[in-house]
Order: C-alpha cells, then sequence, then structure tokens
C-alpha cells in the first residue's frame, strides 16, 4: 500500500512539472510575440514576464526573466524554481527560451 501511495505521488508530481514547464513556456511565447514591434520596452515586457510567471505557475520561487535582443532577434528566457503544492519531493528547475525575429518597418 505504501508504494502504491509513493507511486501516485510521485506520478502526480511529474503531470504537476509538466504543467508548469508548459505554463511557463507559455508565457515566454506571448512576451516573445508582444515584445517583437519596434519601440518596445525590454525592461518592462521582462517585469510584465516575471509577473505573468508568478500568477500562473503556482509554487514558483527565485524567478530569473531575461530579455535580450540580439542583431534583431528577441530571446526571451525564463528560469525558475518550482515546488509542486503539496508534499515536496525535490525542488525542481525550469528554464525555457522562445526567440522570434524583430518586426521591421518596410
Amino acid at each position: 500500500m505504501a508504494i502504491a501511495f509513493l507511486l501516485l505521488a510521485v506520478a502526480v508530481w511529474a503531470g504537476l512539472a509538466i504543467v508548469a514547464r508548459n505554463a511557463t513556456q507559455a508565457v515566454t511565447d506571448a512576451a516573445v510575440r508582444g515584445g517583437v514591434r519596434p519601440g518596445t520596452d525590454l525592461v518592462g515586457l521582462s517585469r510584465q514576464a516575471h509577473w505573468m510567471i508568478g500568477r500562473t505557475v503556482p509554487g514558483a520561487e527565485a524567478t530569473e526573466v531575461a530579455v535580450a535582443n540580439h542583431g534583431g532577434i528577441l530571446d526571451v528566457g525564463a528560469r525558475l524554481r518550482w515546488s509542486p503544492p503539496g508534499p515536496v519531493l525535490a525542488p525542481l528547475t525550469v528554464e525555457v527560451h522562445s526567440r522570434l525575429p524583430m518586426i521591421m518597418p518596410p
């Protein structure tokens, strides 16, 4: 019985880890899509992504968001420590990146 409970706890933890990673990826994708227009405030975009991660990923700790423009390519990266709700088996580090070319006026 104890083994079944432990296996169930690990399965739930793994499922929640996948949800946390996908939610973080969705935030970085939204940030990069919103930031490809010319004249976008990259610092404000970074703050907005940090706020959105805090709201969409429960258990996110030590969130770092980096927004950079590398030669016309906008790169938004997020790295966070995630602890699932409930019993903490081990904190997990989630790191995702999204890239899109900047929109150039004709």
